[in-house]
């Protein structure tokens, strides 16, 4: 049989080489389904994190400017003289005096003109500034200040500190921005920074909006802004159910990813009656994926004695979903192939780890469906963002944006309502939700992310909405 597995085509080979190694982890607990257990309902469309007066939705449901490109904020400040934040990032926050500040716009105050009084809000925000990602430092930094152009606050500051790429950077930094007067703090992006700025954080009573992707990393102060597999999932099950996706099989990587997602596929799965035909989870270079698969597939069923293909024969699954991103699923989906269950026979359903343009022009993957916020409404902040600092922003850029925006906006609030920062976790909760750069979303009494999202479509070489993300958390009363 092995014999047999290495003697075919290329694209076996090509597909053993991309199977890494995939980290095995002990117990699991699904947390999104207590999380939903206590989830309030929405009884209003979300608070806008854009100004309204700047943004509008456009026929094609991209946010887009509403009088075109606003000037540069270096622009406005020529002439007369303007304080496009007050609202303004402190370069002297701890970690900073080093760093590379040279597209921040800096409140600069002229000769003759008085001193800008200290800001009656600070936000920190924990950012790699030096270390292996400090590219990313600077593109949260970015699209910090872009939030605090568009939203501009005269009461508030966003306090920059280094993490250093590290926990322990991560720890001193969150422990200086409290000792500078933070009441909020944004960042940091690694979960192990995250967990070491929390802990800190819990101490003064200070709510944390992270950006790691792990949900573990969120607790009673600790929300997590990243992208999680949770409601991707939901989404994209409900979808498979709706187009008539009977028969599904499951291929995901023996860790805490792939039991959330097969956890929470297996919940949706029977809400919505589908058949599980199959479940195969790889655990490390040491299972021979290709005869996993040859296994899961039931290629030899579809062959007589011979090896050679029957007349008539079922195909064991309508579609598969396929917990794995990059050249993982590349290679998955050439063996699903090679074992006869091609694309255009058996429907490829993914996560947010396909929301990359890398696997858009992929043969094997035409076609293919997965969940992810949608492009549609941050394009204006790509453009934007490209237009400003002559660079494409990360994926993870929009986080900052969105954070930042949600500080203004409660801060304001707050401001208004009680003369303090609305930061508290009775307002980060608000079951009602925000509608920001990356749609709706909401944070839960865990911690935990819920998103609004669309259904994508890997269609040569591009990606596309097939499916529009919602606009409000508020149930159908049917």
């Amino acid at each position: 049989m092995c014999k047999y597995l290495f003697s075919k085509s290329l694209i076996l080979i090509s597909a053993l080489l991309f199977l890494g190694a995939c980290v095995s982890s002990g117990g699991y607990s699904n947390p999104w389904k207590i999380n939903q257990n206590k989830a309030g309902p929405a009884q209003q469309a979300p608070s806008t994190l854009a100004d309204p007066n700047l943004w509008k939705q456009n026929a094609d449901g991209e946010m887009v400017y509403s009088s075109g490109m606003p000037p540069s904020p270096q622009a406005q400040q020529s002439g007369d003289y303007y304080s496009p934040y007050r609202g303004q990032i402190d370069t002297a926050a701890n970690g900073m005096q080093n760093g590379d500040i040279s597209n921040l716009m800096v409140d600069q105050t002229p000769y003759g003109m008085p001193p800008t009084p200290p800001a009656a809000v600070r936000v920190a925000l924990l950012a790699p500034m030096s270390g292996q990602a400090a590219h990313l430092g600077q593109a949260f930094l970015n699209a910090s200040q872009m939030a605090l152009f568009d939203l501009k606050m005269t009461d508030l500051e966003i306090a920059p500190y280094d993490t250093k790429s590290t926990p322990q950077g991560a720890e001193e930094a969150a422990r200086q921005a409290i000792n500078d007067g933070a009441s909020l703090i944004i960042g940091p992006l690694f979960a192990d920074s995250v967990r070491r700025a929390r802990a800190v954080a819990a101490r003064h009573n200070i709510s944390v909006l992270g950006f790691s992707t792990d949900w573990t990393t969120a607790s009673n102060n600790s929300y997590v802004m990243g992208f999680m597999p949770f409601t991707q999932v939901q989404r994209i099950v409900h979808h498979a159910a709706q187009k008539g996706y009977r028969r599904i099989g499951v291929i995901a990587p023996d860790d805490v990813y792939g039991q959330a997602v097969v956890n929470t596929y297996l919940e949706e799965a029977a809400r919505y009656g589908l058949e599980t035909v199959s479940v195969l989870r790889f655990k490390n270079a040491e299972d021979d994926i290709s005869l996993r698969i040859r296994e899961f597939s039931q290629y030899d069923s579809r062959r007589d004695e011979k090896g050679k293909l029957l007349d008539q024969y079922e195909l064991p699954f309508d579609a598969v979903l396929m917990a794995v991103g990059s050249e993982q699923a590349i290679a998955v989906s050439n063996l699903l192939t090679f074992h006869d269950l091609d694309p255009r026979r058996v429907k490829r359903l993914g996560t947010g780890l396909w929301d990359d343009a890398a696997l858009a022009g992929e043969d094997n993957l035409r076609g293919a469906v997965f969940a992810a916020p949608s492009p549609k409404l941050r394009q204006s902040f790509v453009t934007r963002y490209k237009t400003l600092y002559n660079a494409e922003p990360p994926r993870l850029a929009s986080l900052a944006y969105d954070a930042t925006a949600l500080s203004i906006v409660l801060a304001k609030h707050g401001l208004a309502q009680s003369g303090t920062p609305a930061f508290g976790r009775e307002y980060l909760t608000n079951p009602n939700g925000f509608s920001g750069i990356d749609g709706i979303f909401r944070f839960h009494s865990n911690g935990l992310i819920e998103r609004g999202l669309a259904v994508l479509q890997l269609d040569q070489g591009r990606i596309k909405v097939i499916e529009d993300a919602p606009t409000t958390f508020m149930r159908s009363s049917m």
